[in-house]
């Protein structure tokens, strides 16, 4: 004689379980993200590592990490700057900086294009692929 089994599932606790675990996939892997970035991050002052943060939001259904820094600087690190970059002086009629120990006036500096250093992006693909997520 055959058994008959019947199986009901509870969809509401079946999405709660689901999304428990789906938050604690991205926010896990959002503070893994966060660490390789600082360890990547061009370091001059320190100033851009100690800005970056991390935010773990869920709207609805949806679960979104982001790292992040307001750093005005950033994305010009991050991609780079494509085009030369005049730099004149704001308060005063010279620029005064130092220059293997000598004291250097200029009325304008002109710094060249610049590659940029995606750490961000090199941090996420290290870290998101291994974890199953697509990184695109």
């Amino acid at each position: 004689m055959p058994t008959t089994v019947r199986v009901e599932i509870n969809r509401v606790a079946l999405n709660r379980i689901a999304a428990q675990s789906a938050g604690r996939l991205v926010l896990t892997t959002t503070r893994k993200v966060l660490n390789r970035a600082k360890i990547l991050t061009p370091v001059d002052t320190g100033t851009l590592r100690n800005s970056q943060t991390m935010v773990v939001r869920t709207i609805g259904r949806t679960i979104t990490g982001r790292v992040e820094t307001r750093i005005k600087y950033a994305l010009a690190v991050h991609e780079g700057v494509h085009h030369p970059v005049i730099v004149v002086p704001k308060r005063k009629k010279a620029l005064r900086f130092v220059i293997n120990g000598r004291v250097v006036f200029a009325r304008k500096v002109i710094l060249p294009p610049r590659r940029g250093r995606p750490w961000l992006r090199r941090a996420l693909v290290e870290v998101a692929l291994p974890a199953g997520f697509v990184v695109v």
